[in-house]
């Protein structure tokens, strides 16, 4: 089997050889020393990206290459485009309540993930930001969430729902999914308490991830602590939950975690305040093996965790098929391939070169196919995800990319579109 790894969208050359193309990751956290926002690469290098941006507590990237960041002490969204320019996304936030996350839909929306504070119990609430208006609201918890459970975390996943990770005191740990229309329903209930832990757990963060794996932080409940065994990245499949791999090991911190384009979990974490400990960035591999790739020296509060292109999918060819997979806001795939031999030909005309459509809205993140190029042939192959709004781009947004591709693919007739 060959495995390549590409940005959805970004053309994949595969030849009978088998070609590899790997993405670069990037790695975002928001550090409170400074009010800081630090890029880290793939080899662990830090560079900063801005500084005096107030408490910024979490950060989100959209498909463009802008950033937006929370900011705790002004209660505002800020923005930061490629070029490094800080601007003010918005300043009108949910009232009566405090942002715990953000998350961007595959059409680009900004949505935050709230609690709201009547009396004695909090209310989690999804809200769609918008830049210098109004918050739009979504939904509530309140009906359907227990007694006392609020959301820390939230994700776009499958269907382009929303899906939370539910927390609190003797409420049960849950998944619940919001839907495009704002309803809310019990997505997955482990329930509690659960694996035998006294006090249970708290869920605190999602992700989904390929085949079908959805990986859940949570926070290990139990007196007295043990400092071993205090953060555990769970996982989901085929609907049954497991432990998959403990992270972190912080009796008094924070963590939170995203996915990269191999697939990779990527933990950030720090203490809350002094005697923590320095922050950190943890890479947990689709095996479950933990190595550090960075430390924070003198910056404990490392409070959020962004991989830098949101774009990121995965193909793998076996001998009778293409499985893909897809950004989790997608609710379902399209393929196309062409003659390589063509495309270099006609200097990069995918109009000529594209020979068809693979398929169209697939929901299956597997497609059946197979063949093998002849001497001195080759062929190339385009995925793309369709948002709940309709068909993306084939373009990939990226700097590498000279010329559109939408148009010429769809003088071809094999761009599947109706």
């Amino acid at each position: 089997m060959n495995t390549v790894r590409i940005l959805c969208s970004v053309l994949l050359l595969f030849a009978v050889s088998g070609t590899s193309l790997v993405t670069a990751d990037t790695y975002l956290v928001t550090a409170l020393t400074g009010g800081t926002l630090i890029e880290v690469d793939q080899d662990g290098n830090q560079s900063i990206v801005a500084t005096g941006l107030g408490r910024p507590l979490g950060v989100v990237g959209d498909q463009s290459g802008n950033l937006y960041l929370r900011d705790l002490d002004a209660d505002q969204i800020l923005k930061i485009d490629k070029s490094g320019a800080v601007t003010t996304f918005t300043t009108q936030t949910p009232a009566d309540s405090s942002i715990v996350d953000m998350a961007l839909s595959a059409r680009g929306e900004l949505f935050a993930l709230t609690h709201y504070y009547a009396g004695p119990l909090i209310t989690s609430e999804i809200y769609r930001l918008v830049e210098n208006g109004p918050p739009e609201f979504l939904a509530s918890t309140e009906t359907v969430a227990a007694p006392g459970q609020t959301a820390r975390g939230f994700t776009f996943g499958r269907g382009g729902h929303l899906y939370l990770a539910m927390q609190g005191g003797n409420a049960p740990v849950q998944i619940l999914r919001v839907k495009r229309n704002g309803d809310v329903d019990i997505w997955f209930d482990p329930g509690f308490p659960a694996f035998d832990v006294p006090g249970g757990v708290n869920f605190t963060d999602i992700r989904f991830g390929c085949k079908n794996r959805v990986f859940i932080l949570g926070r290990i409940r139990e007196e007295p602590v043990d400092p071993d065994n205090q953060w555990m990245i769970f996982m989901i499949e085929q609907n049954v939950i497991s432990q998959f791999v403990p992270v972190g090991n912080l009796p008094n911190g924070s963590l939170q975690m995203d996915m990269d384009s191999e697939n990779n979990i990527v933990v950030s974490g720090g203490g809350f305040g002094g005697g923590q400990g320095d922050g950190f960035i943890q890479l947990i591999d689709p095996e479950g093996n933990v190595t550090e790739l960075t430390t924070f020296p003198g910056m404990s509060a490392i409070f959020d965790i962004e991989v830098g292109d949101g774009r990121v999918t995965s193909l793998e060819f076996g001998t009778d098929s293409i499985s893909c997979c897809p950004h989790p806001g997608s609710v379902a795939l399209d393929f196309v391939r062409g003659d390589l031999m063509a495309l270099v030909g006609s200097a990069g005309d995918f109009g000529t070169s594209t020979t068809e459509c693979m398929a169209d809205d697939l929901e299956d993140p597997t497609l059946t196919y197979s063949s093998t190029p002849g001497p001195g042939e080759a062929e190339w192959f385009l995925t793309r995800y369709v948002s709940e709004d309709g068909g993306e781009s084939y373009d990939s947004g990226q700097p590498s990319q000279a010329e559109p591709r939408d148009v010429e693919i769809a003088v071809s007739g094999g761009d599947c579109l109706p």
